[in-house]
């Protein structure tokens, strides 16, 4: 028997909805962007501005958290989450976003450490096929998303640094979450 996608569970369940157009995922419109394209951007906006281009990428993720994690909170109490709740509810929607497939590998919130990692992630081969193998890390928009979620959800301002990547040459993504 065939194990059946993230998405396809979504969509069986009435959670991901498609009409003309348009994608909604947990009641929110979706608007998807190609790895590609998302890649592209963020090599030239790094190229034509490498003191700026990182910082805008991460920001523009940690904004998205913030937005969507608004609207999960009336629904969830994210602070009191514990690992496998958290699993359950976030994992597949990293996987449908293109990020691979989720693992939390540790989840201490009360230290707080938080290591999460993604196997298969579509956005970073995209990236090395396209641009080669990179010097550094290239997740910068997935960065700042963690790092804003994660800091949401333990109630403490927490970085995070990408120590692995598939653009790198690694097999994986993985990112350390812990306080400054």
């Amino acid at each position: 028997m065939a194990v059946k996608s993230s998405f396809m569970r979504f969509l069986e369940s009435g959670q991901l909805v498609t009409t003309e157009g348009h994608i909604r995922l947990f009641g929110v419109e979706m608007v998807l962007f190609t790895a590609m394209s998302l890649a592209g951007m963020h090599y030239y906006a790094n190229k034509e501005h490498p003191d700026t281009g990182t910082k805008a990428f991460c920001e523009a993720g940690r904004n998205h958290s913030r937005v969507l994690l608004k609207h999960f909170a009336g629904r969830y109490k994210l602070e009191t989450m514990d690992r496998q709740t958290f699993m359950s509810l976030f994992a597949p929607s990293a996987n449908i976003g293109g990020f691979g497939v989720f693992e939390l590998v540790e989840f201490k919130p009360k230290i707080p450490i938080i290591v999460t990692r993604f196997r298969e992630n579509d956005y970073a081969k995209v990236y090395l096929n396209l641009f080669g193998k990179q010097d550094k890390p290239v997740d910068d928009y997935y960065r700042g998303a963690n790092e804003e979620g994660m800091s949401l959800m333990t109630s403490a301002k927490l970085i995070c640094t990408e120590t692995k990547c598939l653009a790198t040459g690694h097999p994986y993504c993985e990112f350390v979450l812990q306080k400054n």
